[in-house]
């Protein structure tokens, strides 16, 4: 049975885990929207917010902004003939989901995500998940 000085360390541990992986999704984010020049205020599935980027683009309507991401995923994935699963792959990476996210949620190893992620890369021609992810930032932003 752990004592409560254990209790309290353990306890401080899983904070500060939980607030590192918040840290490294805001990172991820940040650098995603940065690329696709998305304004702050574009909120995403779940309601979390856009950070703030360095090129100021018109910004769609709060209530639309996961909307126009999922529709240029879609696009995207239809031009690229991408399967059902690259394409949720695809979306959740535009909201930052990681490797490590992104093998949870589909209940794969890693190494199997790695190879899933490969094989979309190769069929988008992007060189690695930001890429992926700036274009379909890029392309919800575009949208008339």
């Amino acid at each position: 049975m752990p004592t409560s000085l254990e209790a309290t360390l353990a306890a401080s541990a899983q904070r500060f885990a939980r607030d590192l992986m918040q840290a490294v999704r805001a990172s991820r984010v940040e650098a995603i929207t940065s690329l696709a020049g998305v304004r702050p205020d574009v909120k995403l599935h779940g309601g979390s917010t856009l950070p703030a980027s360095s090129a100021a683009v018109a910004s769609p309507t709060p209530r639309s902004g996961a909307a126009r991401i999922a529709r240029a995923a879609h696009e995207i994935a239809a031009e690229h003939s991408l399967s059902e699963r690259e394409e949720q792959m695809l979306l959740r990476t535009a909201h930052g989901a990681t490797r490590a996210e992104l093998a949870k949620h589909f209940g794969v190893a890693i190494q199997t995500m790695k190879l899933y992620i490969r094989t979309m890369l190769r069929k988008l021609g992007a060189e690695n998940l930001l890429d992926a992810a700036a274009r379909v930032m890029q392309r919800a932003v575009n949208f008339p």
